[in-house]
């Protein structure tokens, strides 16, 4: 399981780099924390997950 962690997380930031989004509009991201979910492809990806559940 510790193994599966490390290629689960570049896998997602894999797919971030092609698929950038968020869970809610960048355009209207006016806060420092959705500024830098905004700007981080990791971030918005981890986002994207969280929303999903």
């Amino acid at each position: 399981m510790k193994n599966l962690r490390p290629c689960l997380i570049a896998a997602l930031m894999l797919v971030s780099l092609s698929a950038h989004a968020t869970s809610f509009n960048c355009n209207k991201g006016r806060s420092l924390t959705e500024r830098m979910i905004c700007n981080d492809p990791a971030l918005s990806t981890l986002d994207d997950t969280l929303a999903g559940c």
